[in-house]
């Protein structure tokens, strides 16, 4: 059966009572649907997920039914993330919200990812003003004056009129940015608690008028909902009384939340832990749609007979999948979905609101316009892979693997290592390999880095990097043993060893580590044992680009005839792990 959005009835009633709220979060530059390859009774069916023309078609049957009632709202992080969108710098993902008619957006950690140039963040204020919508940053000011930045088109809060209901509008930007962004792209900024600003604003736009109070976060949250990840939610209806599985209060915005007076907020659009969420959060409706435009949420608030907010009649539609088709009988396009008895059903025309589905015409155009100017470069092949390549951050990693081979490689180096989330697909197809795949698997311009650092040192900084905030790392030439726990507290929950002998490091031994530029500039955490090696132990730029030499590396074995990933020599050696957990 097509996917349908259910709508209640409430929905077609008390036009100027109700706020109608799309959520979108992540869209990391994902102007074209990922294409994936799904199970299916036996066989083997190739799928797509996503798309800038598909989200567009979703958003505008909604709008055809909500009207005015209906804003858009981005929590952050749109540009960065594939060759079409990087190329230039973020151009036509704001060319694509733009026809989107997207309302408000938060400002994104990823969004300085281009560098503060000169003048300073020259390519995030030609985004800002092309933007026909405001981005809002409630948390972002100057180190030096502890103001708000003087860019164009943004604002701590906006209050519009959203079909006679005033919306006041909120943003947040992650703490976490100096850490998640590189460094020096960002020194000359702060990114405070937003509490005290999200008081204040909250206060002032209430004064004003606004009914219904929304923040907008590059801040997210986890919520055991690991199900809705492979669309089987799609179609549902959440009340405040629905039971759900819990969200971790250690994130941004459950902190935040718990920090606030009730009745400070009405609603969150979030964003940055790239999860599902259609969840409430001490009592406040908490949205997040997973990342890369892969679904969408929707949320229904409704002003009681006071004229006030009514907590009892928010509803959660979604999450919606995204999709060129869908499998008949999941509702749905995630190809790491489970495949149900009977199979998933053919593939179908997606239909919402009793409407098939077409891609829109005027964001296709612009989806065409930046794949025409990539097209050359995207379909250069590079590699050839015998198997499917994954990645995953919660065990030993094919691709993370062999990047870490490659940067090691290039600089010559001891070792390497691979932050998690410096690989940004979890799955490359077997086949031919072209630098579009790989670019989609390292957007980030990271350059190779090298530290020469004593084996102490060395297990000091696999136990701070394994420490479960990010997932595990990947390595080169090292087998790392967790000794307790499968996460490490300290330097004596990990061991060290050289793979794939196994023989132990010296602890007093310098070794060279091959690495990101992200990562020794103190990028997830690990500044901390960086920033305290010897003057000159540490080359930025140690060996050059990191994703050159991954297509030098993979070019080399393409050269051979060899496709990589054999069953004779997989990245992932079962016999001969690089990563030993010992729960």
């Amino acid at each position: 059966m097509p996917w349908l959005l259910l709508l209640p009835a409430f929905a077609l009633a008390h036009e100027s009572r109700e706020l109608v709220i799309v959520g979108i979060n992540d869209f990391h530059g994902a102007l074209v649907p990922a294409v994936g390859r799904a199970k299916d009774l036996g066989g083997e069916v190739e799928v797509q997920q996503g798309g800038a023309a598909w989200m567009a078609a979703a958003v505008e049957r909604l709008r055809e039914r909500h009207g005015k009632r209906l804003v858009v709202l981005d929590g952050g992080d749109e540009f960065q993330g594939t060759l079409e969108s990087n190329l230039k710098q973020g151009a036509p993902v704001v060319e694509f919200f733009n026809a989107l008619g997207v309302t408000a957006a938060a400002i994104g950690n990823h969004e300085f990812d281009y560098g503060p140039a000169n003048p300073p963040f020259v390519h995030l204020v030609a985004r800002l003003k092309e933007a026909h919508y405001p981005y809002l940053a409630v948390n972002i000011v100057e180190r030096a004056t502890g103001k708000a930045p003087a860019w164009p088109n943004v604002a701590p809060s906006a209050l519009i009129d959203a079909g006679g209901v005033k919306v006041g509008l909120i943003g947040v930007t992650t703490e976490s940015t100096p850490t998640t962004t590189r460094g020096e792209f960002v020194s000359t900024l702060r990114f405070v608690n937003p509490r005290e600003g999200v008081l204040r604003e909250s206060a002032a736009l209430r004064k004003k008028g606004a009914k219904f109070v929304v923040v907008v976060a590059h801040a997210g949250l986890e919520c055991n909902e690991g199900a809705a990840e492979f669309g089987l939610y799609a179609h549902r209806v959440w009340e405040p009384s629905t039971r759900q599985a819990p969200c971790g209060m250690d994130e941004e915005i459950p902190r935040l939340l718990a920090a606030l007076p009730q009745g400070t907020l009405d609603a969150v659009v979030a964003g940055h832990t790239h999860q599902i969420a259609h969840h409430w959060v001490k009592g406040v409706p908490v949205i997040q749609a997973a990342s890369v435009g892969r679904y969408l949420n929707v949320l229904t608030l409704k002003l009681g007979a006071d004229g006030r907010p009514d907590p009892a009649a928010a509803r959660i539609e979604g999450p919606i999948p995204v999709c060129p088709k869908v499998f008949a009988k999941q509702g749905g396009c995630n190809a790491r979905s489970p495949e149900p008895a009977g199979g998933r059903g053919p593939l179908v025309e997606p239909e919402l609101l009793g409407r098939k589905l077409k891609p829109h015409p005027e964001v296709q155009k612009v989806v065409d316009r930046a794949l025409s100017a990539t097209a050359e470069l995207r379909a250069r092949v590079v590699g050839r892979l015998a198997r499917p390549m994954f990645h995953v951050r919660e065990r030993e990693s094919e691709m993370m693997n062999l990047i870490a081979d490659a940067i090691r490689a290039k600089a010559k180096a001891d070792f390497g290592l691979v932050n998690p989330g410096g690989v940004r697909i979890p799955k490359w197809e077997s086949g031919e390999l072209t630098f579009g795949d790989v670019y989609r698997a390292l957007p980030f311009e990271n350059l190779i880095s090298t530290a020469r650092l004593r084996g102490a040192d060395l297990t000091r900084l696999l136990a701070r990097a394994n420490d479960g905030q990010k997932g595990y790392f990947g390595t080169s030439g090292l087998i790392v043993e967790m000794l307790r726990g499968g996460y490490a507290s300290d330097a004596a929950d990990v061991r060290l060893k050289r793979w794939p002998g196994g023989e132990a490091l010296d602890p007093k031994k310098i070794y060279t580590l091959a690495t990101f530029d992200f990562l020794v500039k103190g990028g997830d955490g690990l500044g901390a044992i960086f920033g305290k090696l010897p003057p000159g132990a540490v080359q930025v730029d140690g060996a050059g680009d990191a994703r050159a030499a991954l297509v030098e590396h993979l070019g080399a074995s393409l050269a051979e005839g060899a496709a990589l990933n054999a069953e004779r020599a997989p990245l992932v050696d079962p016999k001969r792990p690089r990563l030993v957990l010992k729960r």
